[in-house]
């Protein structure tokens, strides 16, 4: 089952990978992917001087040309929006580089919401604190060390007939940049022997 999803999956990017390379940035400006940017700025200087929405101002095939042109020539003029580009526009050979892109990772992160590179959210931590009888009975303050700072501490306003408590957050941390769970104590009497 996993092979017949992924072979579905690489068969959905594949189509895609073609329809995108379709609006193919070089093929636009009619330069080849080696073009320095000199001859991209000269190829885009002609198809916007043929095509300028006020040389032509009822012409939207010429609007939507200029516009494509002007988007590929500030894609390719750009060192890092070019490299970027050309990783992207590249045939997926393999599910390996599907997974390397960004379209790729968030097809797996909607295909398995808890998956390696989602933010995941800590888990939550547990906690007793002995108190006397009468403080659970009558209510009253309770100071429990804090969980990731020992030096501090946590005064709790215990209410009579409460035995738990919640702290949101101070449980264990997530992962990847998810929240942190919450921590719970559980407040029980104190032995009598003690």
């Amino acid at each position: 089952m996993y092979d017949s999803i992924c072979c579905q999956l690489f068969t959905i990017f594949r189509s895609q990978t073609k329809r995108r390379i379709h609006m193919n940035h070089y093929k636009i400006l009619g330069v080849s992917n080696t073009a320095t940017v000199a001859e991209i700025r000269r190829a885009y200087l002609r198809i916007a001087k043929e095509t300028h929405p006020d040389t032509h101002p009822d012409d939207p095939k010429a609007a939507a040309t200029f516009v494509a042109a002007t988007t590929a020539y500030e894609t390719l003029t750009d060192p890092q929006k070019r490299r970027q580009y050309d990783w992207e526009s590249r045939p997926i050979a393999s599910l390996v580089h599907l997974f390397h892109r960004k379209a790729g990772l968030s097809l797996l992160e909607a295909m398995l919401p808890t998956g390696p590179s989602v933010p995941r959210k800590g888990l939550d931590a547990v906690t007793t604190v002995q108190v006397p009888s009468e403080v659970l009975e009558l209510g009253g303050v309770v100071e429990i060390p804090h969980p990731h700072n020992q030096e501090m501490v946590l005064s709790i306003l215990l209410i009579s007939g409460f035995t738990w408590c919640r702290f949101a957050g101070l449980g264990n941390p997530g992962q990847r940049g998810g929240a942190n769970g919450d921590l719970y104590v559980h407040f029980s009497p104190t032995p009598n022997n003690a």
